[in-house]
């Protein structure tokens, strides 16, 4: 059946509560029901502890649910059957052997609530970010509390109201604790089954089944998985403080609900179900909820003062920079950064566990297709670089007047067909000029033909409709940020509003920065740095177009350019260093340029001599995750457009 979407509130706390439930009748209110049927404390405390063991050792079978189905499957399925199961339970309370019947259903409802405990936080982490994961986490533990306060206050009150009514029947007084305790247990039948129902429609599935392996290979993984958890570091003391701090909390749950039902004459305090549904289950849940919000309120609190001398501080910095002199636009950009960091986590040490299990769900995502990167539109290019991640730095380096321009406006254009959206960053042309390239490659128009104005009829219509096609891009511009840390600040902006996905910069040696810098190339590097930064801190990869030098070499008496190296990036060995991908763009002047790929030998020649036309050589010189390569391209410079070339 179709999920219906739904905001994660719609079925976080319905799951938490359907989570809740089980595990707390289980625990606490089985108590209270076998002592009204005149079972032994000792028979109590013994089978409603051991009907319990299936959520202590439920790690030993959540490795085999990933191979069949869905989470959510195992969720609605869980549900149902323990829906079933409370039912099959109501139905066994009338029977002579009653105690056996009802404890084994009961165990049949722990091994089904263990399993769906397992699915319902797979679910959770599945279809989670990490930050909605902690947005919801008071919500996921709101419900499952008020789980505990429904079935500890409600149930057990009720059960007390349903005998005091029957027994006002005439009821005998066994057959109306039967009579009152069936109805419970009925009426928890029909919440789970319907729980069960509305998540067959509002849950997400939280992932599909993982790669089917044999028995032997899945009892293999969950040796490893144990054995590497008893491997961590001082496991055992975090073992020992888990039993001593939960030991306390288990006699609570097993011996009080006896000690409040017991008469006074045994050492109890003889209440009635209806007085301990109210004071143990109502009052006692409440009072637990009311101290976990204080608690939680004080703790926001404290780190609220905390967060408030913090702001203070930057506010008194800002200000003193300000009075000294320092430019405004580099001081708002610190302050930008810090008071983000009031909210960003503090630097933590990732563990190789956490990394092995990241790499696996990255490779699983990429072979269902689900691209976290953007592709340049080239595809010889997206065969080598795959695609631009986000956090990387790429840098298009060509010597004047090769197209570098060109190609970085062709990576954005094509982002924005992807509906990503981009910001491009020109200092070099005015943004009229920028239009006027747009329009060349978008509508076919020759860019002289555009300049001039001189249109055909049939050209003015098409001149018109990629007007239109260029006014529904997610495409933006800044043609005015003459430094890096305006361009920063407005970097920062559209990516606040959710408007950034992708930055071109042209080019990286025009961009200067307000840092009093005395060299040339210490500037160079420190925009270098900067242009990285921003695509790490924003998460968005950032193209920047470079200046290269104009090395030559004699070819035939005469002075012919050469294929660009790293060493020529021009005034900064920065670039290099900073950059995840290096991409050059060369222009051979000669059939004999060493760079030209044997196989395009005949090629280069036949695109040369079509007007207009130039055959580029795209070098990957260098880049972190991949391998380098080169291959021909060709560029129809009129209509400023890069096309691979067809072998």
């Amino acid at each position: 059946m179709k999920t219906i979407p739904r905001s994660p509130l719609h079925w976080v706390t319905s799951l938490y509560f359907a989570m809740g439930l089980p595990f707390v009748v289980l625990n606490m209110v089985s108590a209270v029901l076998f002592k009204d049927l005149g079972v032994t404390d000792a028979r109590i405390a013994f089978w409603t502890s051991l009907i319990m063991w299936p959520w202590t050792i439920k790690f030993l079978w959540s490795p085999f649910l990933e191979f069949y189905r869905t989470k959510k499957f195992w969720v609605v399925a869980t549900q149902f059957l323990s829906g079933v199961l409370f039912g099959l339970a109501a139905l066994s309370l009338h029977l002579p052997s009653f105690f056996a019947v009802t404890v084994a259903l009961f165990a049949a409802v722990a091994f089904s609530g263990a399993t769906h405990d397992i699915a319902a936080d797979g679910v959770y982490m599945a279809e989670l970010s990490t930050e909605d994961q902690a947005k919801y986490i008071g919500w996921q533990g709101a419900f499952y509390n008020l789980a505990k306060l429904v079935a500890t206050g409600g149930l057990v009150w009720l059960a007390g109201w349903l005998y005091e009514s029957f027994s006002a029947e005439g009821t005998a007084t066994f057959g109306a604790y039967v009579r009152s305790w069936t109805a419970v247990l009925v009426i928890l039948c029909g919440a789970l089954v319907a729980l069960g129902a509305y998540h067959l429609r509002a849950l997400p599935s939280g992932g599909g089944a993982a790669e089917r392996r044999s028995l032997r290979e899945g009892l293999s993984g969950l040796k490893e998985v144990i054995a590497a958890f008893f491997t961590k570091r001082h496991i055992w003391y975090y073992i020992a403080f888990i039993i001593l701090y939960r030991l306390g909390e288990g006699f609570v749950m097993k011996i009080v609900p006896l000690f409040l039902k017991a008469d006074a004459s045994a050492g109890g305090l003889g209440l009635t179900n209806q007085q301990i549904g109210l004071y143990y289950g109502t009052f006692g849940a409440g009072a637990f909820l009311l101290g976990s919000m204080l608690a939680g309120h004080y703790i926001a609190r404290l780190r609220g003062l905390c967060r408030a001398r913090s702001a203070y501080a930057m506010a008194s910095a800002f200000c003193r920079q300000l009075t000294e002199g320092e430019d405004v636009d580099a001081c708002t950009d610190t302050l930008r950064t810090a008071l983000r960091g009031l909210d960003a986590p503090s630097g933590r040490i990732v563990r190789m566990d956490e990394l092995a299990s990241g790499v696996y769900d990255d490779v699983e995502r990429r072979s269902r297709g689900e691209m976290t990167g953007i592709l340049t539109g080239i595809p010889d290019l997206d065969r080598l670089i795959f695609c631009l991640e986000p956090g990387d730095l790429a840098v298009i380096g060509a010597r004047p007047a090769v197209g570098k321009s060109a190609f970085g406006m062709q990576i954005a254009l094509n982002a924005a067909r992807q509906g990503r959206h981009v910001l491009v960053c020109s200092r070099e042309m005015r943004q009229m000029q920028y239009a006027h390239r747009i329009a060349a490659h978008l509508s076919g128009i020759n860019s002289a033909r555009l300049r001039r104005g001189a249109l055909s009829q049939e050209e003015w219509g098409e001149l018109a409709g990629c007007c239109g096609e260029m006014g529904r891009l997610p495409l933006a511009f800044t043609f005015d940020s003459a430094t890096v840390e305006e361009l920063r600040v407005q970097a920062q902006r559209e990516k606040d509003l959710g408007n950034l996905d992708l930055l071109v910069v042209d080019y990286l040696q025009i961009l200067r920065t307000s840092a009093r810098l005395q060299k040339r190339y210490e500037a160079v590097g420190h925009v270098s740095r900067a242009l990285k930064d921003i695509a790490l801190d924003l998460q968005v990869p950032v193209v920047a177009m470079a200046q290269v030098g104009r090395q030559t070499v004699s070819a035939g008496g005469e002075r012919a350019p050469v294929m660009p190296d790293l060493s020529d990036l021009r005034e900064s060995g920065n670039i290099e260093q900073d950059a995840d991908i290096v991409i050059f763009l060369h222009h051979p002047t000669s059939g004999s340029d060493r760079s030209i790929p044997s196989y395009d030998a005949d090629t280069r020649g036949a695109i040369e001599a079509r007007e207009g036309y130039q055959y580029i050589v795209v070098r990957v010189a260098k880049q972190r995750q991949g391998e380098n390569g080169s291959f021909g391209v060709e560029f129809d410079a009129p209509h400023m457009t890069y096309t691979c070339i067809a072998r």
